[in-house]
């Protein structure tokens, strides 16, 4: 438990939290102003929905890698372990304030997963480096 850094955990949660934050105001903004632009190009519907949801995603992803890439940095020993201490509890905070307990998919489990996986891979990354 010595080995545990308090600062790279509360850093990589709050670094993940505020850049997913952002990302949804972001995501809010550009989905209002898609709201008024597709009322005079109706065709575009379908093709607006999977752009949406590819950014949506890809942004997500990228958010987790650079926790951890930012928690590998500030941690420098037993990376694997903070970075899979600050995943799991990003991802299970996200999981009590989005999904009620009778409602998991698998889709929320695969998401979960892979966003574990790529912060573990953004610590990966900031080793390597190093």
């Amino acid at each position: 438990m010595k080995d545990i850094s308090l600062k790279a955990l509360t850093i990589g949660i709050s670094s993940i939290v505020i850049m997913g934050l952002t990302l949804q105001l972001i995501f809010l903004l550009l989905a209002t102003a898609y709201a008024h632009f597709i009322k005079d190009h109706p065709d575009l519907t379908e093709l607006g929905t999977m752009v949406s949801y590819a950014a949506g995603i890809s942004g997500y992803f990228i958010i987790m890698y650079l926790g951890g890439y930012i928690t590998a940095h500030l941690a420098q020993k037993k990376i694997m372990l903070h970075c899979f201490i600050v995943s799991s509890s990003v991802i299970g905070l996200s999981l009590i304030t989005s999904v009620r307990s009778d409602n998991f998919t698998y889709m929320s489990i695969i998401f979960s997963l892979t966003g574990l996986i790529f912060t573990l891979a953004g610590g990966r990354a900031w080793s390597k480096k190093s």
